[in-house]
């Protein structure tokens, strides 16, 4: 359970607006640009939004939409098939002129959830995605392979880095039904992250056959790092439906952070490779992962029976640790939880103890080691319900200067408008911190500049 939590500083609201009652705060987050970067592309039904900056500012925005002028041929469980439209895997980037570039990389399967992660080499500045798509799945219409897009001038090199259970590393042995490294069903819920170096490190759910509570509730969660061209394959989890809304971020030192909802409550052996000794419950909730130098994962269960609907945030500072975030739906809290020694302890905290905000959330560190986070708020006291008021609804971001409280205001849209949903952020070289939302009213994609001030 969570300590007993201090009362929140006031908050700010509206445009820019100051917190007060506390005291007027010494920075503000203000607001620089507004971007409608689907000006010259049909948004459509989409399967999530990933975020992206080249070294020099510049960002990309990377989605799958439902629309494509292929089509594709699924297997029906039971015997058939059905042909439907396939979807396109979209990227919008921006130019030096300030004008906005679209491309459909890939055709895929149609998605019902996140498809698409994506990241800038810190170097060449090329955009490197993780996507659902491939083939189609047998007896599931969805794309059933983890697949790779590299930028290489206009145009992208795509291969596929995983298209079938096995990754090379032993299941945990489990006392019924082992499932682990069985089915075609990989590649969902990717995540990638790119270090200094230009390696990278991406995530992925292998789902097993697609369908069914054993592929949900016994999912496995895996991993590919090393040069684009050189993947070596593992897993952080498996047997116990992990993986679920994870992310992924790359420390200084090359070691890897995972984060994820574990969704079953499997039983292991304690001897995972010969499946001896007594059997123990792995709990659902939220866990992290961190890379050790034999190259296992030091796996930490954050909050027992923990959820969450949207993504489990990741951040890493030298000197300050690994950092994860989520909207929690058992407390109505988006707690965070940070860890100064190489994630064999966490402390609990809170970003927002307030319901209905807090959705989407993503993290991130400012050259002067402020924390900062920006994610979907709904309304600002929870009256109750999960209503969301569309006047005070949008993208809300919160930090905090080293040793200080937290600071939050929101930049509400329209009105009429459902605003602030799908939100993603990183940060520029020079501070400037990018965020990502969705207006479901209008089927916009937002882009908005902030600075500390």
């Amino acid at each position: 359970m969570l300590p007993a939590c201090p009362e929140q500083p006031a908050e700010g609201e509206g445009e820019g607006e100051e917190g007060e009652g506390e005291g007027e705060p010494s920075a503000v987050m203000a607001l620089l640009e507004t971007h409608l970067v689907d000006t010259d592309v049909d948004v459509a039904i989409t399967a999530g939004f990933a975020l992206a900056l080249r070294p020099d500012g510049r960002f990309a925005v990377a989605y799958g939409r439902n629309q494509s002028a292929n089509t594709v041929e699924c297997n029906q469980f039971g015997g058939g098939t059905i042909t439907v439209d396939a979807w396109d895997l979209v990227v919008v980037d921006e130019q030096a002129d300030g004008t906005f570039r679209t491309r459909v990389v890939d055709s895929v399967p149609p998605m019902p959830a996140a498809v698409v992660d994506v990241a800038a080499d810190p170097t060449s500045g090329a955009l490197i995605l993780a996507y659902t798509g491939g083939d189609p799945a047998n007896g599931a219409c969805q794309g059933s392979d983890l697949r790779l897009a590299v930028e290489s001038g206009d145009t992208f090199t795509l291969s596929t880095i995983n298209a079938n259970a096995p990754t090379g590393a032993p299941c945990r042995e489990v006392v019924t039904q082992q499932v682990c490294n069985q089915g075609d069903c990989v590649g969902k819920n990717p995540g990638v992250a790119v270090g200094a170096d230009g390696n990278v490190a991406i995530t992925w759910i292998d789902e097993h056959f697609c369908f069914g509570d054993t592929d949900i509730y016994k999912s496995d969660l895996e991993i590919a790092t090393g040069p684009t061209g050189g993947l070596a394959l593992n897993s952080v989890a498996t047997e116990t439906g992990s993986g679920w809304n994870n992310t992924v971020t790359i420390a200084d030192d090359g070691s890897v952070l995972v984060a994820y909802q574990t969704l079953g409550n499997t039983t292991v052996y304690d001897d995972p490779v010969a499946g001896t000794g007594p059997a123990h419950d792995v709990p659902d909730g939220i866990y992290a992962s961190v890379s050790q130098a034999d190259g296992t994962f030091n796996e930490v269960l954050l909050f027992e029976r923990a959820s969450t609907t949207s993504r489990v945030a990741t951040a890493h500072r030298g000197g300050s640790g690994y950092y994860v975030a989520w909207q929690d739906q058992g407390t109505d809290q988006l707690l965070l939880y940070n860890s100064v020694d190489n994630g064999e302890t966490w402390t609990p905290g809170f970003i927002e103890q307030t319901g209905n905000t807090g959705k989407d959330p993503a993290i991130a560190f400012l050259s002067d080691g402020t924390f900062v986070a920006a994610y979907g708020h709904c309304k600002d006291r929870d009256d109750g319900t999960q209503f969301c008021s569309q006047a005070q609804d949008g993208v809300r971001i919160a930090f905090r200067e080293p040793g200080g409280a937290f600071i939050r205001t929101t930049f509400t849209g329209d009105d009429e408008d459902t605003d602030g949903t799908n939100v993603d952020m990183a940060v520029a070289a020079d501070d400037t911190v990018v965020v990502l939302s969705f207006n479901a009213s209008t089927s916009r994609v937002v882009v908005q500049r902030f600075q500390k001030q």
